[in-house]
C-alpha cells in the first residue's frame, strides 16, 4: 500500500528545488509529519536520527564559509543549529544509521563518500565510490544497514551522461562487495527494509519506473524482482514498516 506524506513531500519538495528555505519535519508516525520550521539555508539533504533525536542537513558550498560544505545537527523542536562539521566537496545524499550515532554523507562535487561520527560531530575517512565506464561513480542516494553502521548501501550515477545510473553496490567501511547490481536502468533512489537483509529501489530516472526489491548478502546485492510503479521522474521515497511513502 502507498501512503502519501502530504506535509513531509512539502517539506521535501522545498528541499529539492533548492530554494533558500528548508522545512524541517519531524516524522512521529509512518509516513506523516506534525511539525515543520524553516533554516535559510541551501540544504542538499536531509536525515533523522535516532540515536540523538536530532536532524541532521548537508548544506551546498554557496552558504558561504560558516555553513558552506557542512553538515548541520538541527533540534527539530526549535529549528536551532546545534553543531556543525566540514565533511567536503557539496556534500548531498546523507543516510543515518537507524540504532546508532553515525551518518554516511555522498558528494556531489567529488566521487566520494565519508562516515560522520554524530555523537562527537567528527568527521572520519573519506572514500571513493569508484571507477565506471563513463567516469567516475558518485552517490546518488545512501542508506545506512540496520545494525551495522559501518556498511551503506549507495546508489551510483556517472557524471556528465544519460542514463546516469551505475548500480547499486554495497560497502563495508568503505570497501566495495563483489555483486552489484545492473547500471543504465535501475534503483536511482533506495532504503533497507527493518531487517537489512533486503533493499528497497525505485527507477526516477526512465519511463520503466520500475520498484525493486533486492537481496543483500555477504558477496552484494542481487535484484529478486521488478514490478511497475505509478510514480515519475524524480520521485523519491521512505519505507517505513512495510509502508511506500512517496516524498516528491
Amino acid at each position: 500500500m502507498l501512503l502519501l506524506a502530504l506535509n513531509l513531500t512539502k517539506a521535501l519538495n522545498l528541499m529539492k528545488s533548492r530554494m533558500i528555505k528548508l522545512a524541517l519535519a519531524i516524522l512521529l508516525a509512518p509516513c506523516f509529519a506534525t511539525a515543520a520550521v524553516q533554516i535559510d539555508l541551501p540544504i542538499s539533504g536531509i536525515s533523522y536520527s535516532s540515536a540523538t533525536g536530532n536532524l541532521y542537513a548537508t548544506v551546498e558550498s554557496s552558504a558561504g564559509p560558516m555553513f558552506g560544505n557542512r553538515l548541520l545537527e538541527i533540534s527539530p523542536i526549535s529549528g536551532q543549529i546545534l553543531a556543525s562539521v566540514f565533511v567536503g566537496s557539496e556534500p548531498g545524499p546523507i543516510g543515518t544509521s537507524p540504532d546508532s550515532a553515525v551518518a554516511w554523507v555522498g558528494m556531489r562535487g567529488a566521487p566520494q563518500f565519508r562516515r560522520i561520527d554524530l555523537a562527537t560531530m567528527t568527521a572520519g575517512t573519506t572514500f571513493n565510490v569508484g571507477i565506471g565506464s563513463l567516469s567516475s561513480l558518485f552517490v546518488e542516494d545512501i542508506e545506512v544497514m540496520p545494525g551495522f553502521p559501518e556498511t551503506v548501501a549507495i546508489s551510483r550515477r556517472n557524471q556528465g551522461f544519460s542514463p546516469r545510473h551505475e548500480g547499486v553496490a554495497v560497502y563495508d567501511a568503505g570497501v566495495i562487495r563483489a555483486t552489484t547490481t545492473p547500471g543504465h536502468t535501475g534503483s536511482n533512489s533506495i532504503e533497507f527494509t527493518q531487517t537489512g537483509s533486503n533493499l528497497i529501489g525505485l527507477n526516477n530516472e526512465t519511463t520503466e519506473f520500475g520498484l525493486r526489491e533486492m537481496t543483500v548478502s555477504p558477496n552484494g546485492v542481487t535484484i529478486v524482482r521488478v514490478v511497475p510503479a505509478n510514480s515519475g521522474f524524480g520521485t523519491k521515497f521512505a519505507y517505513n514498516d512495510g509502508s511506500i511513502c512517496p516524498t516528491t
